[in-house]
């Protein structure tokens, strides 16, 4: 765990030294400069109380954390620092990158089907020579929630002419940290400025390593509802919750490695210590005999004159320990990860396994491969031209869906056998099944007959005694009489 609490120095020369929670960047500049790092006034903030100081400082300590979290401040703090916060994001980023992607055009209304031989599906291959598909996708979404924004850029050979966008040839992502927006007159984003050191992206006129024309950005994030142009992170929301859950492992840590508190005290009559030398014996000795869990569980034999007396852990340290899981599942909560598909596997059994890998994937990662899919659309419909070709993706590799896909397939059978065409199964509920000659006609078994036909007369009973009308004679003026 990151230790925050730093040592500030006043501005006349002495050190301020407490229990408020600086981030690391602080402390390390105030380290290194050991002087004039802290603003005129900032002093006296930490003096009175005032949590001005911490509108404005992004930390996981902080007491009033910023929207605004940087994706090296969520990486280190978060991600590397809590095992809940890396097992979930690990396990969206991987789950979102291993679909299937592809190029789809529009055939009749919403109906897609694939086109293999569409030109981006080589950067779907390939994105650019650093990277594969799956890294850029699992990265990508590493940083939409950790730092709540993504950037990819969008790299084409201008094909179309000057001011036109061209093909397609490459993807890329760029550090989040590394961006800023810039906004025209009317407050809509015209450009992105990237600068390879972020240092001077807070130094007023400052130029950027490169720009981004704004149709060159697929920009992904997390919406902010206050701040339309830059995405919040979900770990925001969870900064006491992380905070809480890397402390409950420090201090269970602590109490693995000494149970926290001393385990004991033992005494000694102070007669029996002629001087130090016996001390530090005695105290040699007892660490040798009682501590170590070699010698966990083994009893003490003492003389009269020595007394050891074991303290316990309170109700209230038990507590505290119980207090991780329910910031483990805090954290699921909060990235929307399902507690057993975290690995949380205390009510785990076959049968919930299996359920809860399927709504992990139905309520989180389908939801957000959609997300990811509508930015990339939006942007590249610009160098496509075109509203009829879409980036999508396939999951019936998913093994975790065919939980869903064996309850679709029950209900086609049914509605199949009532006589509904084949294609409006296949359309209505979602098999992704691929057509074929007469699917479009329903069947009824043979031995039904239509609800509208007349059977009155059909259950009498017939008298055998009675002769019946014979059969009419048909005649056949060329060919004579035909019975």
């Amino acid at each position: 765990m990151t230790d925050f609490k730093k040592s500030v120095p006043t501005e006349n020369g002495g050190w301020w030294s407490g229990d408020r929670f600086l981030p690391d960047f602080v402390g390390d500049a105030v380290n290194k400069t050991a002087s004039r790092f802290l603003i005129k006034g900032l002093t006296e903030d930490i003096q009175t109380g005032s949590n001005s100081l911490f509108a404005d400082i992004l930390s996981f300590g902080g007491s009033k954390p910023s929207t605004f979290l940087t994706l090296e401040d969520a990486t280190e703090d978060g991600f590397k620092a809590s095992v809940w916060v890396y097992v979930c994001c690990r396990k969206l980023a991987t789950s979102a990158a291993s679909v299937q992607f592809e190029m789809q055009t529009r055939t009749d209304g919403d109906s897609w089907e694939s086109v293999p031989e569409h030109q981006f599906n080589t950067v779907i291959k390939s994105p650019n020579k650093h990277m594969s598909w799956m890294d850029l996708m699992e990265t990508l979404v590493y940083h939409l929630y950790l730092a709540g924004n993504a950037f990819v850029v969008i790299g084409s050979d201008e094909s179309r002419g000057s001011g036109e966008p061209g093909n397609p040839l490459l993807l890329h992502l760029i550090n989040p940290d590394h961006v800023k927006v810039r906004l025209d007159s009317d407050g809509f984003v015209s450009k992105y400025d990237y600068f390879r050191d972020k240092g001077k992206m807070k130094i007023p006129g400052s130029t950027p390593s490169k720009s981004y024309d704004a149709r060159q950005i697929i920009h992904l994030m997390f919406i902010d509802p206050n701040n339309p142009n830059w995405g919040v992170s979900p770990l925001v929301a969870g900064v006491a919750t992380v905070d809480s859950d890397i402390a409950a492992v420090e201090f269970n840590r602590s109490t693995l490695k000494n149970q926290g508190i001393p385990t004991g005290i033992l005494s000694i009559d102070g007669a029996e210590m002629e001087d130090k030398e016996d001390y530090d014996l005695a105290k040699l000795f007892a660490r040798r005999v009682i501590d170590g869990p070699e010698n966990a569980g083994k009893t003490l034999v003492l003389n009269a004159s020595a007394k050891y007396d074991r303290l316990s852990t309170s109700a209230l340290e038990m507590a505290y320990i119980d207090g991780s899981k329910l910031t483990a599942n805090s954290i699921c909560a909060l990235l929307g990860v399902n507690q057993l598909v975290a690995g949380i596997m205390e009510k785990a059994n076959m049968s919930n396994m299996k359920v809860a890998r399927f709504y992990f994937w139905e309520d989180t990662v389908i939801p957000l491969i959609k997300d990811i899919l509508d930015a990339f659309n939006h942007r590249l419909r610009l160098f496509w031209d075109s509203d009829d070709v879409r980036l999508w993706f396939d999951t019936s590799d998913i093994q975790a869906l065919q939980v869903a896909l064996a309850e679709k397939i029950e209900t086609a059978t049914g509605l199949f056998g009532m006589g509904v065409a084949f294609s409006i199964v296949n359309e209505s509920l979602k098999l992704g099944l691929p057509r074929f000659a007469g699917d479009d006609i329903g069947y009824l078994p043979a031995n039904l007959i239509s609800t509208s036909f007349d059977t009155s007369g059909i259950n009498e009973p017939v008298d055998l005694t009675v002769p019946q009308d014979p059969e009419p004679v048909v005649e056949d003026p060329e060919e004579g009489v035909v019975e």
